[in-house]
């Protein structure tokens, strides 16, 4: 008899998690025993304080510092990264080649 393993989600597979993936953010905080509440502190520590790294949330108020160290295990700030950055001549546009953390790229285009 032949077994196979369980199909698994492209997120199932990404390790370090994005920290802004709410579904897996928050599973993370329910698996720990830490209050969904605190997602929605990180996600705004994130944004408004213009946080450089996840270690810097341990000087947000109302998050853990145990919660802190957990996080650093298993997200990151970013999971995708700029390839490469095109002007136009006219400088009315920028086009940049991101690549995802599963590999996959995708093109976007600035209109300034």
């Amino acid at each position: 008899k032949h077994l196979s393993m369980p199909k698994r989600s492209r997120r199932d597979l990404m390790a370090p998690l994005p920290i802004l993936d709410a579904p897996s953010l928050l599973a993370f905080l329910e698996e720990h025993d830490f209050k969904q509440v605190h997602a929605h502190t990180i996600w705004h520590a994130l944004v408004q304080k213009d946080l450089a790294s996840l270690q810097e949330l341990a000087s947000v108020k109302n998050v853990p510092k145990r919660l802190v160290g957990l996080l650093q295990g298993h997200f990151a700030l970013t999971t995708s990264k700029v390839c490469t950055v095109k002007h136009a001549k006219n400088g009315q546009t920028t086009k940049l080649l991101i690549e995802m953390q599963d590999g996959a790229k995708v093109e976007t285009v600035i209109m300034h």
